[in-house]
C-alpha cells in the first residue's frame, strides 16, 4: 500500500502546485483545471477532422456499433461492478483482484503490468486516447456540432487521456440520436484499434516468432528438488542426462520415462544442475497435509516419482502412510472427491475395482459404472461408506487430493500462449474461437483462472528468451508485437470502461439521450421509470466502484 500512499500524496501536492500557479496566472492560456485534471487545449488536427468527416453517412452508419457495444458493454458492466462490490462487502481483505494499485494503468505499480513493458503501454494508452477522442471529434462535425479545442489530459504530471470540448450551443441544438452516436464514436474508434491490433499480432506471431527450442521454465518451488539444486526461474533447460530436450513436453516424457532418481540439467546459458527427485507437495485439496513440504516415504517404503506414490497407495491397502519431516500421517489412499452433500469423500473403490488417483476416475468410467467405496471423516474418525456414483459431484486432482512434483519446477506455456496469440487452429479447436479469444484478453491477467501459472504481458525482457524471432532483427519484432498486444488489450479496455454509466464517462452521455428519447416518445407513465433509470443506474454504478476501490483500502488501514 506505501506505493499507493506515495502516489496520492504525489498527485495532490503537484495538483495543489499547478492550481495556485493557475489562479496567479503564471501558466499559459492554453492549460486550464477540471477539478483535478489539468487540460492542454490545442486546435491542431481541425482541418483533417473535417476531410475524414465529410463521409457522413458511413461514420453515422458505423457509429450505431459503438453504440450497441456500448449498451451491451453499459449492462455487463453495471452487472460486474455490482456484484463485484457486493462480494467485496462480504469479503473486503485486500486481494491481487482488490488491490487498489491494480486499478491503477500505471506498469511497476500495478501487478499486472511489469515496468519491463512500460513503453509498450504508454503507447498503447496514447494512440488509444488520441484516436478514441479523434472518434468524437469526427462525429461533432458529422453531426454539424462545432469544436472548440481538443487535448490532453492529465492527473497532476501522469497523461490519463484525451478530449474533445465541443461547442455546447450547437450540441444542444443537434438531434439526441446525433449526439448519442457521437459518444459512441470514441468507444467504435477503440473497437476498430482492436480488431486492426489483432490482426497485426496474429501476422507478426505466426509468420516471425517461434518457440525457443528447450523446456521453459517459469519459476521453482522453495524448498523443492530444483531449489534445492539452486535452479531459479526464467530459464531454458535443453538437456537432461544428456538427451536433447526441445519443448516442455520433451522434459515432461523424459521424467516420467524414466527411473533414474538424479537428473542432470543443462540450461541454455550452459549451467549444469542435478536435481534429487523427490516427492514435494506443492498443493492440497484439504488440509491433512502439508504444503511445500517432501514426502519421504510411504507406507515405510521409498518414493520419488508420482507412478511409486500410486503404485505403493494402491498396493497398501484403502489407508496410507505417509511421512513428511519425520512426521507420519495415516489418511485412505483413494480418490479425493466433492460429494452432492457437499462433502469431501475419498473413493477407495469402483465397481469393487482399486482407485488412488484422479487419473484412475475418467468420467466415461464413472458413467459406466455404479457402486463405490468411499471414506468420510466425521468428528475426526474415518467412516467407511457405500454408494452410487451419481453421489459424485467432481473429482479432485492427485492422490487424496495431494498434488506432487517431482522437481519444483513450473513451466511457461510458450506453445499454448503463442498458439492463443496466433489465432492457431489446434487452439481454436479445442476451445473454441470465443474461448480463444476470451485467453487472448487474459493472457496478461491468467493467473487469476484456474489451472493458470503464468501470465503474459508481452514479449518482455523476462520472457522474450522463451521465444525466437525467425525473421528481422528480435528485439525490433518483440517490441513491435509487444505494443500492438497492449493497443489491443488496452483500447478493448477503453472502450469497456467508457460504455459503462458512470457520470463523465461515454456510457452516461448514451443513457442519457436515449432515455430521454424515448420518454418524448412514448406515454407520459414512463417518466417516472426513466427517471429512476435516468439517476438510479449513474449513482448505483459509481457507488460500486467507491466501495471495490475503498474497502479493502479502509479494511487493511482499520
Amino acid at each position: 500500500m506505501s506505493i499507493i500512499y506515495f502516489v496520492a500524496a504525489f498527485i495532490i501536492a503537484t495538483t495543489a502546485i499547478g492550481y495556485k500557479l493557475y489562479e496567479r496566472g503564471y501558466l499559459p492560456n492554453y492549460l486550464s483545471f477540471d477539478g483535478p485534471f489539468i487540460l492542454i487545449h490545442s486546435r491542431l488536427g481541425f482541418g483533417y477532422v473535417e476531410k475524414i468527416a465529410e463521409y457522413k453517412r458511413f461514420w453515422r452508419t458505423t457509429a450505431w456499433g459503438g453504440v450497441l457495444f456500448a449498451l451491451i458493454g453499459m449492462l455487463l458492466g453495471f452487472i460486474g461492478i455490482v456484484t463485484s462490490a457486493a462480494s467485496v462487502l462480504l469479503s473486503p481483505e485486500t486481494t491481487q483482484t482488490t488491490n487498489p494499485q491494480n486499478y491503477l494503468a500505471i506498469p511497476g505499480v500495478n501487478d499486472f503490468l511489469p515496468l519491463s513493458v512500460g513503453i509498450e503501454i504508454a503507447i498503447a494508452l496514447l494512440v488509444g486516447a488520441v484516436l478514441h477522442e479523434a472518434g468524437h471529434a469526427i462525429l461533432c462535425r458529422v453531426e454539424d456540432i462545432e469544436l472548440e479545442s481538443t487535448g490532453i489530459v492529465f492527473l497532476s504530471l501522469i497523461p490519463m487521456g484525451a478530449f474533445v470540448e465541443p461547442d455546447e450551443a450547437s450540441k444542444n441544438l443537434a438531434t439526441r440520436l446525433g449526439r448519442v452516436r457521437m459518444a459512441a464514436a470514441g468507444i467504435l474508434q477503440n473497437l476498430f484499434l482492436t480488431a486492426g491490433s489483432i490482426l497485426l499480432v496474429v501476422l507478426i506471431t505466426s509468420m516471425m516468432i517461434v518457440p525457443a527450442s528447450g523446456a521453459a521454465i517459469n519459476s521453482v518451488y522453495d524448498d523443492s528438488p530444483a531449489d534445492n539444486a539452486d535452479i531459479t526461474g526464467n530459464q531454458l533447460i535443453v538437456s537432461a542426462n544428456g538427451q536433447e530436450i526441445n519443448s516442455n513436453s520433451d522434459l515432461q516424457n523424459y521424467l516420467e520415462s524414466t527411473d533414474e532418481k538424479e537428473i542432470s540439467v543443462q540450461t541454455k546459458s550452459g549451467e549444469t544442475a542435478t536435481i534429487s527427485r523427490s516427492l514435494f507437495i506443492t498443493g492440497v485439496q484439504s488440509e491433512m497435509v502439508p504444503v511445500g513440504k517432501t514426502i519421504t516415504s510411504v507406507n515405510n517404503e521409498e518414493a520419488y516419482t508420482r507412478e511409486d506414490f500410486q503404485e505403493i497407495a494402491r498396493d497398501g491397502g484403502e489407508f496410507m502412510n505417509l511421512t513428511i519431516e519425520g512426521q507420519s500421517y495415516e489418511i485412505p489412499a483413494g480418490v479425493q472427491v466433492q460429494l452432492q452433500n457437499g462433502n469431501l469423500g475419498y473413493v477407495t473403490q469402483v465397481d469393487g475395482e482399486r482407485v488412488v488417483s484422479a487419473s484412475d476416475i475418467s468420467n466415461s468410467k464413472l458413467s459406466n459404472s455404479e457402486s463405490i467405496t468411499f471414506y468420510t471423516s466425521t468428528d475426526g474418525e474415518w467412516v467407511k461408506n457405500t454408494g452410487e456414483t451419481t453421489d459424485i459431484q467432481s473429482v479432485d486432482s492427485g492422490v487424496a487430493g495431494i498434488i506432487i512434483s517431482e522437481t519444483g519446477l513450473t513451466y511457461y506455456p510458450t506453445e499454448q500462449y503463442l498458439g492463443a496469440l496466433q489465432f492457431d487452429s489446434a487452439v481454436v479447436n479445442e476451445i473454441g474461437f470465443m474461448g480463444v479469444l476470451l485467453l487472448w484478453f487474459m493472457l496478461p491477467l491468467a493467473t487469476l483462472l484456474p489451472g493458470f501459472t503464468a501470465n503474459f504481458p508481452g514479449f518482455s525482457s523476462e520472457l522474450s528468451q522463451f521465444f525466437t524471432v525467425t525473421t528481422g532483427p528480435e528485439n525490433v519484432v518483440f517490441f513491435i508485437a509487444t505494443t500492438f498486444f497492449w493497443m489491443a488489450w488496452m483500447n478493448f479496455n477503453l472502450a469497456f470502461f467508457n460504455s459503462l454509466p458512470i457520470w463523465m464517462l461515454d456510457g452516461h452521455h448514451i443513457l442519457k439521450d436515449l432515455i430521454y428519447e424515448a420518454d418524448e416518445r412514448l406515454d407520459e407513465r414512463f417518466t417516472a421509470i426513466f427517471e429512476a433509470i435516468y439517476y438510479g443506474i449513474p449513482f448505483l454504478a459509481l457507488l460500486a466502484l467507491v466501495v471495490i476501490i475503498a474497502a479493502p483500502v479502509l479494511v487493511e488501514v482499520l
